[in-house]
């Protein structure tokens, strides 16, 4: 599981230089407008969030096994 968190950070982190790339060096949730309309580039945002919430859950399950295993040997 943190294999799949490392990768969702680094994909965030590409999409993250990726779009400094195009869009050059301007505030960091830069606001944007085509002809749709104005939107906020923040892509990379999702991606980082779920890294994080994946080590958390890496974490807890690591944990809960450690504890499962502390009960087996007590009863």
């Amino acid at each position: 599981m943190r294999n799949i968190a490392l990768n969702i950070f680094l994909i965030g982190l590409y999409i993250f230089i990726k779009d400094r790339l195009k869009f050059g060096h301007q505030v960091f949730f830069a606001f944007h407008s085509d002809q749709y309309g104005p939107y906020c580039d923040m892509d990379f945002l999702i991606f980082i969030i779920m890294s994080i919430f994946m080590i958390i859950l890496a974490e807890m399950f690591n944990q809960s096994i450690k504890i499962k295993q502390d009960h087996d040997l007590t009863i």
